[in-house]
């Protein structure tokens, strides 16, 4: 077994990796895994990678201030988005992430959907 790195393992090793792969990764991970010395857990990547592909949108509290994705609690999470179609599917797509990487259901006689006041009946139902 070599002791130094050749320069072919070099390049491997510090060649540019494709979303493709940092995907493949991302999604190998336990969502309910232990928190890394970050303390964030594979869950909070993906949903990560959700808000930066744009998925997950949030909803601003204030003009001044950045929008609110989610929020961890020791086990149960809160998610913001807008109430439009789009945003309940990626919702929705989460949840299967989760459940899929995780091997847990989330109980939905235990989950509530909640909407602001000025959202139409229409949209809530």
């Amino acid at each position: 077994m070599p002791r130094t790195v050749s320069a072919r393992m070099n390049r491997w090793l510090t060649r540019l990796v494709t979303k493709d792969e940092v995907k493949k990764v991302a999604f190998s991970i336990n969502g309910n895994s232990a928190p890394g010395e970050d303390g964030f857990t594979g869950l909070t990547f993906l949903l990560n990678t959700e808000i930066n592909q744009q998925r997950l949108h949030g909803v601003k509290m204030s003009r001044l201030e950045p929008p609110i994705t989610y929020l961890f609690f020791v086990d149960d999470i809160i998610l913001f988005d807008k109430p439009n179609k789009h945003s309940m599917v990626a919702i929705r797509n989460n949840v299967n992430s989760f459940e899929a990487l995780s091997g847990l259901r989330v109980n939905l006689d235990k989950s509530a959907m909640f909407f602001s006041r000025n959202t139409s009946h229409r949209l809530q139902t």
